[in-house]
């Protein structure tokens, strides 16, 4: 019985010249037919996996056998993301750049062993190497969403942030790279304090721990002169019976303890950021005349 296409891996459903399986001739004529459908070259895949994530990933593993997946698609290798691959995509890879082809960007640098992970006939960065790739471009978001997945990524920051360092686009990076090793647990804060310095606001700390009556408290931002807390919460973090009762509980030994709070969640701050920044405001200049 035929394995169902579905069951054969995703290396396995690549067809390259290189491994002498099938004719060059008879691998022109098939994809003239429109049986496969050349992706690199020398490079085949059945037509009927043009779209699939993972075929398409396998197919430039295969075309650069020293080379491996960086950046965004790493992530998708480690992730496995299903989503539908589409005409247009940008496939990255790290090593030894070869001739430059459409639908691949290459990161020239000789990446360490211990830094790649194979499965499948994927080869790729591993996910902690490949958000920190991706720090320069998007802000650190590629990190706070792996801490929060896998928090054990943190004691590989350091070693990771220190190969990139003096490397390509690493003056993009930096910034970011300093929020996450000053703050490693703090993805949704960074996010709100990115936020409130593109504003312009300016006199608060964040992290800073407060001795009150009722406790110690270490708030996400504090505006200490007009006692103002800011707090940023997500449903990683918050989403529990338990977290949801302690928050609470925080909430009013704050209160009693004589700060104003307000709160606010992942989506307010990327979908409506100037609804959080006007808040703030207000609060600010309301507890400034009192």
């Amino acid at each position: 019985m035929q394995p169902r296409l579905l069951d054969v891996p995703a290396s396995q459903r690549v067809l390259r010249v290189a491994d002498g399986h099938v004719p060059r001739s008879t691998l022109s004529r098939l994809a003239r037919a429109g049986a496969l459908r050349r992706v690199l070259p020398g490079t085949y895949i059945r037509a009927e996996d043009a779209t699939v994530r993972a075929v398409r990933l396998a197919a430039a593993c295969a075309w650069a056998p020293g080379a491996c997946l960086w950046g965004g698609s790493a992530l998708d290798a480690a992730e496995r993301n299903a989503a539908p691959f589409t005409d247009g995509e940008v496939i990255q890879l790290a090593g030894s750049a070869r001739h430059p082809q459409p639908g691949i960007a290459w990161y020239r640098a000789d990446v360490p062993a211990g830094f790649v992970a194979r499965r499948g006939g994927l080869v790729f960065a591993r996910p902690v190497v490949a958000a920190i790739s991706l720090a320069g471009s998007d802000g650190g978001l590629a990190i706070d969403r792996l801490l929060l997945r896998d928090p054990a990524a943190g004691d590989e920051l350091g070693e990771v942030m220190a190969w990139f360092d003096g490397r390509a686009g690493n003056g993009a990076r930096r910034p970011s790279m300093r929020e996450v090793r000053r703050h490693p647990w703090s993805g949704l804060e960074r996010k709100l304090h990115r936020l409130l310095r593109r504003s312009g606001i300016s006199g608060w700390v964040a992290n800073v721990p407060v001795s009150t009556a009722f406790g110690w408290f270490v708030p996400d931002v504090l505006f200490e002169p007009e006692r103002l807390v800011v707090e940023a919460d997500s449903w990683e973090y918050h989403g529990s019976p338990q977290a949801f009762e302690d928050d609470r509980a925080r909430q009013n030994r704050l209160v009693l303890a004589g700060f104003h709070v307000l709160r606010f969640t992942g989506e307010m701050l990327d979908d409506h950021p100037e609804l959080v920044i006007r808040t703030i405001r207000t609060a600010l200049r309301r507890l400034s005349r009192a």
